[in-house]
């Protein structure tokens, strides 16, 4: 039905539409995905959304451009205290550009920068070094989300827990390896340092342990990951001083930070929902992806990941230069009906992050959908994970002699029995 669709992850994901059979879909929603699938059908055919080669060498010249500019910058600028707030915003840009490598990457993961798969796993590998991600690993894990956005268990990108996980995870808190393995990651995510604990660590609840092995392509993971580990000694071994601190360790946090509160507002931000397998529908989850504004410095470097992003979950082949000319291509019929998803307004994200994610860590189920309840409801909130990650040595020792004590009451409780029955 799809075969002049270009790339096999558009073909799949148009079968994927076609199987879709929601229970408890209301008529809003069956309209919408067959508007959809209507849409779809022309719009995957159009040639005006398909990658062009120099188009994508020149996005990619030019985000390399300005990469290795503000490196040389930080590299011949002087560091004294007059110069350290210079330095300071070079850095951020540096983290910036390293924002636009990941949009990059992303792109090709979804063979929508080049229309050859091998110039997209090779362009993908390239611009995940900078980042210290493996292309290959993340590309695979990457399809779970699409495949099933906002969905309260599959979706492995959702930064939420419901008290039902929660409760799932505390549980195994008696299990030492997996109570270091928890605080540890709670306590990245506290200090909005997750994404480097989920490199590493995985999340609590998700499939996969980490995004740097593939298990359906363990050779290719095996070269990236040398590929990574070269260029780590080279970054160390080449650079020293205020370019390795101002250049590279200080902007690789940076990254981080930024991507992680980005991926954040990207599905979570205002009114946003999660389905169970129930009431989950492909367009129930898609039309929570939010298209936000960021300002125009910070939008230039996301490179569409902020304000185009509901049109690349509607279709994720089209390259990101051509995302803003989606709207344009579907019928009036279906820019009316997203014509309210569409909608970006100025996000002040560092303020509202923080305000948002730490105070609405938990979802509660609410009809058909989870919806964001405070913290603050719930006594194994976010801040008692969050404390208890920073006094982790005293939790652990409490947790351990109250399991003694419970033990040795017990062994006396049996002993007062014994010797109860021999009389």
């Amino acid at each position: 039905m799809y075969q002049d669709c270009k790339g096999a992850q558009m073909v799949n994901f148009a079968r994927n539409l076609d199987s879709e059979s929601p229970l408890d879909e209301g008529e809003e929603d069956r309209r919408l995905n067959e508007m959809y699938q209507r849409n779809f059908k022309s719009i995957a055919r159009n040639e005006l959304l398909q990658p062009e080669a120099h188009r994508s060498l020149l996005f990619l010249a030019r985000t390399f451009g300005l990469y290795v500019g503000f490196l040389a910058l930080i590299a011949v600028l002087p560091l004294n205290l007059w110069t350290l707030p210079l330095h300071l915003v070079l850095t951020y840009l540096v983290g910036l550009s390293l924002v636009s490598f990941q949009s990059i990457s992303h792109d090709c993961g979804h063979s929508a920068f080049f229309k050859s798969k091998m110039a997209n796993d090779i362009a993908g590998t390239l611009t995940g070094l900078p980042l210290l991600v493996s292309y290959i690993a993340w590309s695979d894990d990457h399809k779970a989300h699409h495949g099933r956005t906002n969905h309260i268990e599959d979706d492995p990108n959702k930064y939420h827990m419901t008290d039902d996980q929660i409760k799932r995870i505390q549980m195994r808190f008696n299990e030492p390896l997996y109570f270091l393995y928890f605080w540890f990651y709670t306590f990245m995510a506290s200090l909005q340092l997750g994404l480097i604990a989920v490199h590493f660590l995985g999340l609590p609840l998700r499939k996969y342990p980490t995004l740097y092995w593939s298990t359906e392509r363990p050779w290719r993971s095996l070269m990236n990951l040398v590929f990574l580990a070269m260029f780590v000694g080279a970054v160390f071994t080449l650079t020293s001083g205020p370019l390795l601190i101002f250049g590279f360790v200080v902007p690789y946090f940076l990254y981080h930070m930024l991507f992680i509160m980005l991926g954040y507002f990207q599905h979570n931000y205002g009114d946003s929902h999660y389905y169970d397998s129930e009431h989950y529908s492909f367009m129930r989850g898609v039309i929570q992806s939010r298209n936000l504004d960021f300002g125009k410095v910070n939008n230039f470097f996301f490179a569409g990941f902020a304000d185009t992003h509901l049109e690349h979950h509607l279709f994720p082949t089209v390259p990101l230069y051509k995302l803003k000319l989606v709207s344009g291509q579907l019928d009036e019929e279906m820019r009316s009906a997203l014509a309210s998803y569409w909608p970006a307004r100025p996000v002040r994200f560092y303020r509202e992050f923080y305000g948002d994610y730490n105070k609405n860590y938990l979802l509660r189920a609410q009809g058909v959908s989870y919806r964001k309840a405070l913290r603050l409801e719930s006594k194994k909130s976010f801040f008692f994970f969050f404390m208890t990650g920073l006094l982790f040595p005293l939790v652990w020792w409490s947790t351990v002699a109250k399991e003694k004590k419970a033990a040795a009451q017990q062994a006396a409780q049996n002993g007062s029995q014994q010797n109860l029955a021999r009389e």
